[in-house]
């Protein structure tokens, strides 16, 4: 995975590592990751942290352990793949303390009122 031509990310370092923001406050680990292919080119376009998106994930795996219900109690939250430091793989940081992050609420809500335009 590249970010442009700056570097290359292995996802088997990225995917269960904690995300801190720039003040080191923890976000929630890295537990789901969205990329397209393009040109023959891997590239990720966000990634999804939190109990929620790992909910999700091992619902998805295990079948009906996790009941709808469980996931929907905590937020997922986005990040954007532009938004995450990963100078350091093993140690993501958010380079922002809330821009480029979501929920998938707010996702959910920001195409609703795109498509009202």
């Amino acid at each position: 995975m590249t970010n442009g031509a700056e570097h290359e990310v292995h996802l088997e370092l990225l995917v269960g590592r904690m995300v801190v923001d720039e003040h080191g406050k923890r976000l929630g680990r890295i537990e789901e990751v969205v990329a397209d292919v393009e040109d023959g080119l891997c590239r990720v376009q966000e990634f999804h942290l939190g109990a929620r998106a790992l909910g999700e994930r091992l619902a998805s795996t295990l079948g009906g352990i996790f009941s709808h219900e469980q996931r929907q109690k905590s937020p997922r939250q986005i990040v954007s793949w532009a938004d995450l430091d990963l100078s350091d793989p093993r140690h993501p940081v958010l380079k922002t303390s809330h821009t480029g992050r979501r929920s998938r609420e707010d996702a959910t809500a920001s195409s609703r009122d795109a498509n009202r335009d």
